[in-house]
């Protein structure tokens, strides 16, 4: 593991390090709605130089509006494989967690390309497959 950078902001800060080629943001504490600029001035010191680009949430049981939103669009602008490391239940349940990120390793998950169909739970009542949790879900259209 080696250190790429640390971007400070306010009382927050993220360091940046590279493990097995991944860029690996680290927040420093609880991320809030003003650390979520945090993050972004982290993808965009990233962008030009690295295609995989990982997050540890270790610690954070809720996220930002906006977050999932950021990263699909960074995903979509830039083409970067896009990875959420040490990822808590609380996150692991939200809506667009599970509609966009699919597990690639223990406590690793991967955003999946916008081209791939995702499964998301089936409010609508169509055809669907069954979930593991015995919810039926649907293919996203």
């Amino acid at each position: 593991m080696s250190e790429l950078a640390v971007i400070q902001r306010r009382d927050n800060a993220a360091r940046i390090t590279t493990e097995n080629g991944w860029a690996v943001i680290r927040m420093s504490s609880y991320c809030d709605g003003s650390d979520l600029c945090l993050i972004i001035e982290c993808f965009k010191s990233l962008a030009s130089s690295h295609r995989q680009i990982a997050i540890d949430l270790d610690g954070h049981v809720s996220l930002v509006s906006g977050f999932f939103g950021f990263l699909v669009r960074h995903r979509i602008e830039t083409n970067a494989e896009i990875r959420l490391l040490n990822v808590s239940n609380e996150v692991r349940n939200y809506f667009w967690f599970k509609g966009y990120f699919t597990q690639c390793a223990a406590g690793a998950f991967d955003l999946i390309d916008r081209d791939t169909p995702c499964l998301i739970p089936d409010t609508a009542g169509s055809a669907a497959e069954d979930g593991d949790d015995g919810r039926e879900l649907r293919r996203a259209a």
